[in-house]
């Protein structure tokens, strides 16, 4: 679950109470934590980025073979993770040495002149949404049974009509 969904449901739906959201993002943010080895200096070796497959001249199916054969051949730990807007946009994590790949081959694709094909999010260390971090679900289930409220006391009528896929900007 991304942090947004959580402040979302706290201010814009009144499910959750602001104490519950900040205990959530904290125990979210341990669990990942834990699963993410660091270098003496903190280094994780892992990022995140975006892959704009329509300026690399490749189509949704094309996007994600390259990023299984980047994975394939350099053996580096790279998946897709959200495919935020089909052919357009994907958000891409995995290990920097097979990320650094997948970008040199994106750009190689590029035609001149046209926008970048893969943009690197800044600051994202750790996997986010990826099979790696899976090792982490039952700790974080066990937070989240802490800290939402029963399911009796939570009305399904304040969520109908308030949903807003990411994938349709309306």
């Amino acid at each position: 679950h991304s942090v947004g969904e959580y402040n979302a449901i706290s201010a814009g739906l009144k499910v959750l109470p602001l104490e519950s959201v900040v205990a959530i993002v904290y125990q979210r943010g341990c669990v990942m934590h834990g699963l993410v080895p660091r270098d003496a200096d903190g280094r994780s070796g892992y990022a995140m980025g975006v892959v704009r497959p329509h300026y690399a001249k490749l189509g949704p199916a094309g996007a994600a073979k390259l990023v299984a054969e980047v994975r394939r051949q350099t053996g580096g730990f790279v998946e897709i993770v959200n495919f935020n807007v089909k052919g357009r946009q994907y958000s891409v994590t995995g290990e920097v040495k097979a990320l650094n790949a997948l970008a040199k081959v994106l750009e190689s694709r590029q035609a001149p002149g046209s926008k970048p094909a893969w943009i690197e999010v800044p600051g994202i260390d750790v996997p986010f949404h990826s099979s790696r971090l899976k090792d982490g679900v039952a700790d974080f289930r066990a937070g989240l049974d802490r800290y939402l409220p029963p399911a009796d006391r939570i009305d399904p009528e304040v969520l109908i009509g308030r949903y807003i896929p990411p994938l349709v900007a309306k």
